[in-house]
């Protein structure tokens, strides 16, 4: 499946799995594609992660992202993590 398939390249091209997840308009299958590409890209991920619309799907995505944040960026997942309580 495409979620499987975009999960086992993100090692390899964290851009391009990226790009693809965006596509992805199923949020549950996008939050888990997300939570792989983190610890690569967690400034993009957590961009991309406001786009999701259920709140247990960004939580997800949110605390995936926050070990691989730096302080200043931290403040923001935080600030959007309150938002969804």
């Amino acid at each position: 499946d495409r979620a499987r398939a975009l999960k086992a390249i993100v090692p390899y091209l964290q851009e391009e799995a990226l790009i693809q997840a965006q596509k992805i308009t199923d949020e549950a299958i996008r939050a888990q594609v997300l939570v792989a590409i983190a610890p690569y890209l967690p400034k993009d991920v957590l961009a991309i992660s406001k786009t999701i619309q259920n709140e247990w799907h960004q939580a997800d995505v949110l605390t995936a992202i926050a070990p691989y944040l730096p302080e200043e960026t931290l403040a923001i997942a935080q600030t959007l993590s309150d938002e969804l309580s």
